[in-house]
C-alpha cells in the first residue's frame, strides 16, 4: 500500500524536474548572446591656421567723358583725316584738312566765326594773336587788334605749313578748344567725304580722367554701402589694383542701384595709369572689381560649431577632456572661424558640448552657437 502511493509522487516530482530544465534550455538556446556595444566617439577637430575673409565681385565699367565742340562758321567736304581716336593734340596740331585746306587746333573759348585779317579787332583777334604767339609764329602780346605785324605773323605760319601766304585767316583755319594738350575723338559723322555745316560738332574733347561706375543688383545692393565703401579694381593688364570709394548712388528703375566710384580728394581714380589702361572707345570698358564684406583675418582657425555661448556671453571651445577652453572670436566666414585663446594642432571636440560633470551650476550642457559676425572682436593680434 505504501508502495502504491510513492511512485504518482516520484512521477510527478521527475516531470517537473524535467520540465524545469527545458524552460532553462529553451531560454538558453532562443535568447540572443549578449553583445558589449562601445560608447560613441566624441568628433574632433584639429585647429589649424587659415586667413578668413569675404569679398563680393562686380562689374564696373570706364568711360571717359567727353565735352562736343563745333565747327566754327564754315563749311565744306572732310577730305582727309589726320586725328586718332585718343590721340594726344597740341597747340597747332593738324587734325583734318576741309575742302583740301588744313584745320589746326588753338587753345581758347571763343569759336571762328568770321574771316579774320588786317583790321578788324576783337577778343578772336587776341585769340588768333596768343595761337601764333604759342607757335613761334609772333613775338608781341596780344593786342586784340589786327595790325600790320599780325599780318606778317600770320604770312609765316601759313609759310611754315605749306599753306598760300595771304595774311588771312579763314574760319576753318583754327578750331579752338577750352584747353592743350589735350585728347580728342571725332564725331561719330566725322568721315572722309562727309559734308559739314557751321555749328556742326566735329570733335569730341576727352575729360582729363575717366568715371568708375558699378552697377548693383539684387541681394548686392542691400549689402553694399551706397557711401564710404571700399571697391578695389583690377587693371585691364592686370598689373594694376585701383582703390576707389563710393561717392554716391542713384536707382536704376529696375530694383538694383548704379554706384558711382571715384576717390576721396577727387584725383583720378586709376592714378597715372588712365591713358595707357583705360582706351578711348565709344563703348564702355569693363572691369573686375571687388567689395570687401570681411576683411581677411589670419590666425588658428575652427568650425563655427565647435564655438558655445556661455550665459555670460563669452564664447569657448570644449577640449577632449571636457574642459571649456576660452576664446575670441576674431572673423568668421561662415564656414570658419577664426579665433584666439587656443594654437594650431590643438585638439578639441568638433562640437560645442561638455559633460554634466564639468559643468557648474545653472549652466546647460550645450552652449548657444556663435554668431555668425562678420568681424568680430580683432583680439589681441587684431
Amino acid at each position: 500500500m505504501k508502495r502504491s502511493r510513492l511512485v504518482p509522487i516520484l512521477w510527478v516530482a521527475t516531470t517537473c524536474i524535467a520540465l524545469g530544465i527545458g524552460v532553462v534550455a529553451g531560454r538558453t538556446a532562443f535568447s540572443p548572446p549578449s553583445i558589449d556595444t562601445p560608447a560613441p566617439k566624441t568628433p574632433t577637430f584639429t585647429v589649424s591656421e587659415a586667413t578668413v575673409g569675404a569679398s563680393i565681385t562686380l562689374g564696373v565699367s570706364a568711360r571717359w567723358p567727353t565735352q562736343p565742340i563745333p565747327l566754327g562758321g564754315a563749311s565744306g567736304t572732310i577730305t582727309s583725316i589726320a586725328l586718332n581716336p585718343g590721340m594726344k593734340v597740341n597747340t597747332g596740331d593738324e587734325i583734318l584738312t576741309i575742302n583740301l585746306r588744313p584745320v589746326h587746333v588753338g587753345e581758347g573759348t571763343v569759336p571762328s566765326f568770321r574771316v579774320l585779317e588786317e583790321g578788324v579787332s576783337g577778343s578772336d583777334v587776341r585769340q588768333l594773336q596768343q595761337f601764333l604767339k604759342d607757335t613761334g609764329a609772333h613775338w608781341t602780346e596780344p593786342s586784340g587788334k589786327f595790325d600790320k605785324w599780325t599780318t606778317e605773323s600770320v604770312k609765316y605760319w601759313q609759310e611754315t605749313h605749306g599753306l598760300e601766304q595771304t595774311g588771312i585767316i579763314e574760319p576753318t583755319d583754327i578750331i579752338y578748344v577750352p584747353q592743350l594738350p589735350a585728347r580728342f575723338t571725332l564725331s561719330d559723322e566725322i568721315t572722309i567725304g562727309a559734308t559739314i555745316t557751321a555749328g556742326q560738332n566735329v570733335l569730341n574733347l576727352v575729360e582729363s580722367s575717366p568715371t568708375f561706375t558699378a552697377d548693383v543688383g539684387g541681394l548686392q545692393s542691400s549689402v553694399i554701402p551706397t557711401t564710404g565703401q571700399e571697391v578695389f579694381i583690377d587693371s585691364p593688364s592686370g598689373t594694376h589694383t585701383w582703390t576707389g570709394v563710393v561717392m554716391g548712388s542713384t536707382d536704376d528703375g529696375m530694383g538694383g542701384i548704379s554706384l558711382a566710384l571715384g576717390t576721396p580728394d577727387g584725383a583720378a581714380l586709376c592714378g597715372k595709369q588712365c591713358a595707357a589702361e583705360i582706351p578711348v572707345t565709344p563703348a564702355d570698358t569693363i572691369l573686375t572689381g571687388r567689395v570687401v564684406t570681411i576683411p581677411e583675418v589670419e590666425g588658428p582657425a575652427v568650425p563655427p560649431a565647435s564655438i558655445g555661448t556661455s550665459a555670460d556671453g563669452s564664447r569657448f571651445v570644449v577640449g577632449l577632456d571636457g574642459t571649456r577652453i576660452p576664446v575670441v572670436v576674431r572673423a568668421t566666414d561662415g564656414t570658419r572661424t577664426v579665433v584666439s585663446g587656443v594654437d594650431p594642432g590643438m585638439e578639441i571636440q568638433l562640437f560645442a558640448t561638455v559633460p554634466p560633470e564639468s559643468l557648474t551650476n545653472g549652466e546647460q550642457g550645450a552652449g548657444t552657437p556663435a554668431a555668425d559676425d562678420s568681424v568680430m572682436d580683432p583680439g589681441p593680434n587684431g
